[in-house]
């Protein structure tokens, strides 16, 4: 029978009971995105983070649930270890230089950055990773349609396109990841979600039109960084999946047009790069800010390069704003060389062990990483929540082979 028949409808409550749904929708409730806007960007136009860390209390039901912490491997041990010394260190060091008192903001800052690192001593398994999953597929088509009613909405959208800035409108480059791994699940998993929602007829129509859907969404972020980091998981994707011949021919291509990129810059790249920074690096532009918090986080580092500023975040330095605008910068700044060396090798195991695992995942931390280029991801509630559990599962998987 089609999905659009009745039988679909008395399957709802089904749903509901089974199929641990309420579980899913538990995800997409730690997932969805609430806002906190400020106004402290170069061009004076509203920034914002998101703060929803509500999913910090499934760390807590699993602890009162299992009743236990279970043991993860020794770096993840002592990197928690060297976190907790630097919030210690931070504290005293505050106290003998007489800073200002942000003990308070230090202590949130601290629990959210290590938020991320809790999950390697819970036990996530399988079912709650594919549970994650169906969550993030379907709080992005919530999101999509949202920005959809907000398009209707408006006056003469459709035929006035050009008219509206829809960056400030519907722009949400900091979800571009999460519209991304979306895409790659439903791309791998569309028959296993369609079977999960009991959609049985039309299956190809709606896996492309649930695809064509997200691709929207990705080009509704109005976002540079999101558009590449989609082109270049294409890329990965396609090399992946090459022949070894056809990997090849790929190489040889790469090759070429590098060969010829390396001529033009030979030749024209110092005019090229005159052109760019006039145009691109005066502080009052996007690119522009970004390189000017940037160079004030590197000065800033390099007084206390080992252990950073201790959590607190570029909002304390004079003319920060919230944003460090680069998850890389932010993490340099808040716990200087030791602790970003810490972070990423650990967001590089992740990535290495879903490359084997699950190539959907593995695609979407792609973008994850490029886009923390430009933003902030992790520092994000729904980057740190997607991280976590993905983190969890590797872990307990590892500590599960070890047993065996």
């Amino acid at each position: 029978m089609s999905f659009l028949k009745l039988n679909n409808i008395f399957y709802l409550p089904k749903l509901l009971k089974n199929n641990n749904f309420h579980i899913v929708l538990l995800f997409i409730f730690f997932l969805y995105p609430i806002k906190y806007s400020f106004n402290l960007d170069a061009d004076n136009s509203p920034d914002h983070t998101y703060v929803n860390y509500s999913f910090l209390l499934y760390i807590l039901y699993k602890l009162v649930n299992d009743k236990k912490i279970y043991t993860s491997n020794n770096f993840l041990n002592y990197s928690i270890l060297f976190f907790i010394f630097l919030l210690i260190y931070s504290f005293i060091d505050e106290q003998v230089n007489n800073l200002n008192n942000n003990n308070l903001r230090r202590i949130i800052s601290f629990i959210l950055f290590v938020s991320f690192f809790l999950f390697a001593f819970l036990k996530i398994e399988k079912k709650e990773i594919e549970n994650l999953k169906i969550s993030i597929v379907l709080l992005s088509l919530i999101l999509i349609i949202n920005k959809f009613i907000i398009i209707l909405s408006l006056e003469n959208a459709i035929s006035n396109w050009q008219g509206y800035n829809w960056k400030h409108i519907i722009g949400s480059q900091r979800l571009g990841f999460i519209y991304i791994l979306s895409y790659w699940i439903f791309f791998f998993e569309h028959k296993k979600l369609l079977n999960y929602l009991n959609i049985k007829d039309y299956k190809n129509f709606i896996r492309n039109f649930f695809l064509l859907i997200i691709l929207i969404g990705i080009y509704f972020t109005i976002s540079r960084s999101a558009y590449f980091a989609f082109l270049i998981t294409i890329i990965v994707f396609i090399y992946l999946n090459y022949t070894y011949y056809a990997k090849l021919l790929f190489f040889s291509v790469a090759v070429c047009l590098s060969l010829i990129l390396i001529f033009y810059f030979t030749n024209y790249g110092p005019d090229i790069i005159n052109y760019y920074i006039k145009l691109n690096l005066e502080a009052d532009t996007s690119i522009g800010y970004r390189f000017y918090i940037w160079k004030k986080i590197i000065i800033i580092v390099f007084k206390n390069p080992l252990v950073g500023n201790g959590y607190v975040g570029v909002a304390s330095m004079e003319g920060g704003s919230g944003s460090a605008h680069s998850q890389y910068f932010d993490v340099l700044f808040r716990v200087g060389i030791i602790g970003f060396i810490i972070y990423f090798f650990t967001i590089y195991k992740i990535l290495k062990f879903y490359k084997k695992k699950d190539l959907s995942i593995f695609l979407g931390l792609i973008s994850f990483l490029i886009i923390g280029i430009f933003h902030e991801t992790i520092k994000l509630s729904h980057g740190s929540c997607i991280v976590g559990f993905l983190l969890g599962y590797m872990v307990t998987s590892n500590r599960s082979l070890i047993l065996k």
